[in-house]
């Protein structure tokens, strides 16, 4: 307390300063807010700078965004391949085209695996096969040119199929019974979004046509699915089996590893059924070279055969390692079975 009674306060709240003098007790000086702005001009932007951020946050999510679906756009088709030159179709001569649809065929299917025509050994196998089906397509084989617009096998890539299924609906009613079997083929490899239900009966449409008309590719397809009683066929073994012989005798002989299948899961009893199945087996890997006749038949016995005969069908098995068949003669041991 002063000497008059009076309180002597200091105060300094808020920045404000000041010494109560000769107040009277109780009463307060009158508070005075520091109205003035901040020194630092950094502080007043910070709000601005964080609101500038985000928005170049969102910024760069968006052409993230849009950078990847231009991409898988881009992707989806074939730029790089040239348009097909119609003129040279009408010049490619009927026994060409022939060859060049037994040749496209049998690889097709396997077009990212190795075969004996690219086996594994040869160094980027890829690109020898897609270097041939441009060779083709330029020789105005259409048919290859379609299969480069869906398959990329040198870059392991799948393009949009709609288009080819379409070019290829086109030619099959103009009567084209390669297109109706390559319908199907295109339906198997293409990524699984471009078939649709429509896509698929349609294939099933023309296949069964072809086969119908003659083609031994849709011969061969048609009576895979009837031996097995796949893809929507009922089952009916003995003329699956008979499309698929005379699909053989019109010389295609790839994609005969269904045959091996067939026979495999009719199981082994003797002799006899160990020489069909290896001659199926070895007919199979002449074209798609992950196959083994040997080890397969082996390990059939070993897992199915009954268990007293296993140690005698492999030694009958090993006395079969050396032989060669012909297409005809396991066409022969075939008949009835």
């Amino acid at each position: 307390m002063g000497p008059l009674g009076y309180s002597h306060k200091v105060f300094n709240y808020c920045g404000i300063q000041g010494q109560a003098k000769g107040l009277p007790s109780g009463l307060t000086p009158p508070l005075r807010v520091n109205t003035a702005t901040p020194s630092s001009p950094a502080l007043a932007t910070q709000p601005q700078r964080r609101l500038l951020w985000r928005w170049l946050l969102v910024i760069l999510v968006l052409l993230v965004a849009l950078g990847t679906l231009w991409f898988g756009w881009l992707v989806r088709f074939p730029w790089h391949l040239e348009s097909f030159d119609s003129t040279k179709a009408a010049q490619l001569s009927p026994q060409k085209r022939t060859a060049y649809e037994q040749e496209l065929f049998s690889e097709v299917l396997h077009w990212f695996d190795p075969t004996t025509r690219y086996p594994t050994w040869e160094p980027n196998y890829y690109l020898p096969r897609e270097q041939r089906w441009l060779e083709m397509a330029n020789d105005g084989f259409e048919l290859a040119h379609i299969a480069l617009r869906v398959l990329q096998p040198s870059a392991g890539v799948k393009y949009n199929a709609g288009p080819a299924f379409k070019r290829l609906e086109k030619l099959a009613e103009q009567g084209d019974q390669g297109a109706m079997c390559m319908m199907q083929s295109i339906r198997i490899v293409a990524s699984p979004r471009d078939v649709t239900p429509e896509v698929i009966e349609r294939a099933q449409h023309w296949m069964v046509k072809g086969a119908e008309l003659g083609h031994p590719q849709c011969l061969r397809m048609l009576g895979g699915r009837l031996l097995r009683g796949a893809d929507g066929h009922p089952q009916d073994t003995q003329r699956g089996k008979a499309l698929i012989f005379e699909s053989i005798q019109k010389g295609y002989t790839h994609s005969l590893g269904v045959m091996a299948l067939h026979f495999e899961e009719k199981g082994l009893r003797d002799a006899a059924d160990v020489r069909r199945l290896y001659c199926w087996e070895i007919w199979g890997a002449k074209v798609y070279q992950a196959m083994e006749p040997m080890k397969s038949v082996r390990y059939t016995i070993n897992q199915d055969a009954p268990v007293e005969k296993r140690t005698e069908l492999v030694e009958h098995l090993n006395e079969l390692r050396d032989w060669d068949p012909t297409v005809e003669e396991c066409v022969a041991l075939s008949q009835g079975g």
